[in-house]
């Protein structure tokens, strides 16, 4: 008989039982013990001839002994023997249960009792228990970090459970659960298997989902693999160049753009590091050559509040106090303002020229309210503010709420009286307007 030392099995503990009785039972068996666990041996009673349910072996190596004992004694060493098989086959329980769990099987008299005992208190197949192993294996669901191998295990040993309990499930219901006990990424691989005419058996489908598993490891292995090769890669690139570029510096051949020697023209560096001024000057030089002249004409636009004229003699009067910049529009440039005042324009009205000084100074009414309306705006704010502050009696956030609605209220009336100026304004003007007029009398 083997010492329990030298097998490596784990103690039985209560999470455990399903692989402890298989390796239980693997150690009794190797032993000539479970045959007494099992129930399969049982205890010799006083009735019939036990020298016909003596065994050969020991009838032989006892031989001499039988001949001069009488019946009586030899019953008594058959129970004996037997005892003390038992009594074996229960100490290889004992020696291989957690002692938390001992307490269990105090009262137990022969190894058989032990096993029954252990088997009802683990595997109970009562409602409870296979309702249990039912949700179990309808809402257990791997995790993205999780092991395919042990989650595959996991769900056939629930199946299996279910099946020593004789609760049957379908095949393609038992596919179709695995299926779906996959994370996200398998997405892909579930859309293939369903689209097929017959759905893979539980035993088929765990092996294409650990082949599958497989790939996707090597394919990301690879994927790692190759960006190491690739930063690698670089870097011996640079380190070649670096060498390309000192032995260009020790040549003695002469740029023919920068004139410079070290290096040839296709080596040249100074048109990889053009500025964004030299860029402008090129395209700006290239539009001027390839446009023309322009003759100095207006185009009167009445939806402008003001016009630019170039030409200082064309003014009538000339201020020069408002002084300031124009940001142009086909160009990230500005132009600076000399000033403002009355133009002479010659404009053609039906075969005929007449000339009006004009200022284009249209009132804009939401300009004038500006700073009212900044004032609406940061009370309005402040009130917000107030408001969510929580307490039983918030003074402050009252005293803001009128004072927005002050201000409020001022700034409508405010708008009301420019906008009434404003419009009066545009109207005269466009009454006066030449090409409102149709041409009738000229400036």
């Amino acid at each position: 008989m083997s010492s329990p030392g030298s097998y490596r099995i784990e103690s039985l503990r209560r999470d455990n039982y399903d692989t402890w009785k298989l390796q239980a039972q693997a150690i009794l068996t190797r032993n000539g013990l479970w045959n007494y666990v099992s129930g399969k041996t049982l205890r010799p009673t006083t009735e019939g001839s036990e020298l016909e349910k003596w065994d050969q072996e020991d009838l032989n190596a006892k031989s001499e002994l039988i001949l001069i004992i009488s019946p009586d004694e030899l019953k008594q060493i058959k129970l004996e023997k037997w005892d003390q098989e038992d009594l074996n086959a229960k100490s290889e329980l004992i020696l291989i249960i957690s002692p938390d769990e001992l307490k269990q099987i105090k009262n137990c008299k022969t190894s058989k009792d032990v096993w029954d005992t252990l088997s009802k208190n683990f595997e109970s197949k009562g409602p409870a228990r296979k309702a249990t192993l039912l949700k179990q294996l309808i809402l257990h669901k791997m995790k993205d970090s999780d092991d395919v191998r042990d989650h595959l295990n996991k769900f056939s040993d629930t199946v299996d459970k279910l099946s020593e309990m004789n609760v049957v499930i379908n095949e393609d219901l038992l596919s179709i659960m695995m299926l779906y006990s996959l994370p996200p990424f398998f997405e892909t691989f579930r859309i293939a298997i369903e689209s097929r005419d017959q759905l893979p058996s539980p035993e088929n489908l765990k092996i294409k989902i650990l082949e599958e598993s497989e790939a996707r490891s090597k394919t990301k292995t690879s994927t790692v693999e190759g960006a190491f090769f690739s930063r690698n890669y670089k870097g011996a690139r640079r380190t070649t160049s670096s060498s390309n570029d000192q032995y260009k510096q020790n040549s003695k051949q002469k740029c023919g753009k920068c004139f410079k020697y070290g290096h040839a023209t296709k080596f040249c560096r100074s048109r990889d590091h053009k500025t964004k001024e030299e860029t402008l000057k090129i395209e700006e030089s290239l539009s001027m050559s390839l446009g023309s002249t322009n003759t100095f004409s207006w185009c009167l636009d009445s939806g402008c509040s003001s016009h630019m004229c170039s030409k200082r003699d064309e003014f009538l009067s000339l201020k020069e106090e408002n002084k300031g910049f124009l940001k142009l529009a086909s160009t990230d440039g500005t132009a600076e303002i000399e000033g403002s005042g009355d133009v002479r324009i010659k404009q053609a009205l039906k075969n005929s020229t007449h000339t009006r000084a004009t200022t284009r100074g249209a009132p804009y009414w939401w300009d004038e309210n500006a700073e009212t309306r900044r004032k609406c705006v940061e009370a309005r704010r402040k009130f917000t503010r107030a408001a969510r502050r929580k307490g039983d009696d918030n003074a402050e956030a009252t005293i803001k709420k009128q004072e927005y609605r002050e201000l409020k209220k001022s700034v409508s009336k405010q708008i009301a009286e420019v906008k009434k100026r404003s419009w009066a304004t545009l109207c005269q003007e466009l009454e006066n307007d030449i090409w409102r007029r149709g041409g009738e009398g000229g400036y």
